[in-house]
């Protein structure tokens, strides 16, 4: 209902919206840009840790079936 107008707005947002964050006075993120972390560095150590775990995985005679496992391989998961 429109008698909760803060509610809907902060429900039916998706975070696209969000373009710029300041907390406790200080810019987190500006124009979508974060700057508080590299994310690049981020993303790289994210795909390498993976990378060894879905490595790990293939290794264990457990899990040697696993349908996934060609989608790791392949890059597609």
């Amino acid at each position: 209902p429109i008698r909760n107008i803060v509610p809907n707005l902060v429900y039916a947002a998706s975070g696209r919206e969000v373009t710029d964050v300041m907390v406790a006075g200080r810019w987190l993120m500006r124009q979508r840009a974060l700057l508080t972390a590299d994310e690049e560095a981020a993303r790289a150590t994210a795909q390498e840790q993976a990378r060894l775990l879905a490595a790990r995985v293939a290794n264990d005679p457990v899990h040697k079936d696993m349908a996934l496992l060609e989608p790791m391989r392949l890059g597609q998961l």
